[in-house]
């Protein structure tokens, strides 16, 4: 339960799982800014920022892998563009929520 759900951010777990995923998937990911937390009742909910590029199927294999992970995910606001000049490559940018337990 403390993976799925950690008392703390765990920010550098964090990085590490997004990292390994990109290798994987074979997507360069550009920037991981904070966003914010929003505090609940139970859980808060920690905002990531993230701009990848990749090849459409390996962003989309990217973020199937980003669902499955052991630590609850979520993804927002995904927005995926065509890269100007190229037929195969693609920018994805989404809000990552990590979730933390509150008890």
């Amino acid at each position: 339960a403390q993976k799925r759900l950690p008392r703390e951010k765990k920010l550098p777990d964090l990085i590490n799982a997004l990292t390994s995923l990109s290798k994987k998937q074979k997507v360069s990911i550009q920037s991981i800014t904070p966003a914010g937390s929003t505090k609940g009742e139970y859980f808060t909910r920690v905002a990531y920022t993230i701009n990848l590029k990749g090849d459409y199927h390996s962003v989309g294999r990217f973020l199937a892998a980003l669902g499955l992970e052991e630590r609850i995910l979520t993804m927002e606001n995904l927005v995926i563009t065509g890269t100007p000049g190229s037929e195969t490559s693609t920018s994805a940018s989404f809000t990552l929520i990590a979730y933390q337990y509150n008890g």
